[in-house]
């Protein structure tokens, strides 16, 4: 009974030991982010592209180590910041911090813009301090040297007064009269507010809006804005990454009622060989047979 207990115990301890090595930066890898982030800040002009892109692998590998045994589906970039960043309590300039560097690299990685040093300095700094926080290690004095001691201006959109096609859009929090959410393609000291359960303009997505859940992704379609700045979609589009089958979905809508069990009592029902599927399938069948002995010949 004692071993099994010290064996029960070693397993867990060293369960526990694991998972501490998956979720938390040790010196040795803060220092590795460091060299990286040094040589990144030292690569030539024409390389700066390339700088980008190993650091925005690095925060993507971040992300990925601190989301270990995590059974949420985070769909892109923005919602593993936004999940992380609560996970370790940073504040709203260190998470805006790391979304204009995701911003940034993301224009620079699609062609759309050029690369600019004082701005990979900037984001190299951002990474820097992540790295640090999660580590324990000190910055390098080497490195140091190369970052930017003020704060450069990050990326602020305020909301226009306007009306937008799409926006997508990160939930945080609701209550009974706005969702609370944070913009993916623009940065915001604070979040946007979203009105929900408007009469004959988005009433028929609010079941959806009282599912949503932290860091859950939206689009927004059809928005007005308004000279506040609250946002008035007229569809709300919950994660827009997945796809559903929609011959599956309907099948759970029928004359004599709505529920999802209905889709789980078609898939038990024998297919019914109606004629139009019998008359189908013979002209399918002397289509392939005419081909096939015209193909022979």
């Amino acid at each position: 009974m004692r071993q099994k207990r010290i064996s029960d115990f070693a397993v867990s301890f060293g369960a526990f030991l694991f998972y501490h090595y998956l979720c938390n930066m040790d010196k040795k890898e803060g220092r590795e982010s460091y060299e990286l982030l040094l040589a990144v800040c030292k690569t030539e002009d024409e390389l700066l592209a390339v700088g980008y892109k190993q650091m925005r692998d690095l925060l993507e590998r971040i992300c990925r180590m601190q989301m270990h045994n995590v059974s949420l589906q985070m769909t892109d970039l923005s919602a593993r910041i936004s999940f992380v960043a609560a996970k370790l309590g940073l504040s709203v300039a260190e998470q805006n911090r790391l979304h204009t560097f995701r911003l940034t690299s993301n224009q620079i990685l699609n062609r759309r813009i050029e690369p600019v040093r004082n701005h990979l300095l900037r984001d190299a700094k951002t990474l820097s301090f992540l790295v640090r926080k999660l580590s324990g290690e000190d910055i390098p004095q080497e490195l140091y040297q190369l970052l930017p001691r003020a704060d450069t201006t990050y990326l602020v959109a305020p909301p226009a007064c306007k009306r937008i096609q799409r926006m997508r859009v990160c939930f945080q929090y609701a209550d009974e009269q706005y969702l609370y959410v944070t913009p993916l393609e623009e940065i915001s000291e604070k979040p946007y507010l979203v009105r929900y359960n408007i009469p004959q303009i988005n009433e028929e997505f609010t079941e959806t809006c009282r599912l949503l859940w932290r860091h859950a992704q939206i689009n927004l379609l059809d928005v007005a804005i308004d000279e506040a700045g609250i946002l008035t979609p007229s569809f709300i589009v919950l994660e827009p990454d997945y796809l559903i089958d929609i011959s599956a979905l309907a099948e759970c809508f029928r004359e004599y009622g709505h529920h999802p069990a209905n889709y789980f009592l078609s898939r038990l029902q024998p297919i019914e060989n109606a004629r139009p599927l019998l008359l189908g399938n013979i002209a399918n069948l002397f289509w392939m047979n005419g081909f096939m002995l015209r193909k022979r010949r």
